[in-house]
């Protein structure tokens, strides 16, 4: 692997996901915040990604103003 790699896994493990937008018929739209602040994803609860993050321990943040 190379640094670059490496980069990204850091920045993985570094990542939260918080509530952000709540759609009419009730699901609810997640943003990744990497380890910059940085909103660089948004995605429903059947994301690959989230499930992994939310299956290691993990509990999304809620929306900003809560």
């Amino acid at each position: 692997c190379c640094n670059n790699c490496l980069s990204r896994m850091e920045r993985r493990n570094n990542m939260i996901f918080k509530e952000y937008i709540v759609n009419e018929d009730g699901s609810i739209i997640y943003a990744r915040i990497d380890d910059d602040g940085l909103c660089r994803l948004t995605c429903t609860e059947d994301y690959p990604e989230f499930k992994a993050w939310l299956e290691e321990g993990n509990t999304p943040l809620p929306p900003d103003g809560e």
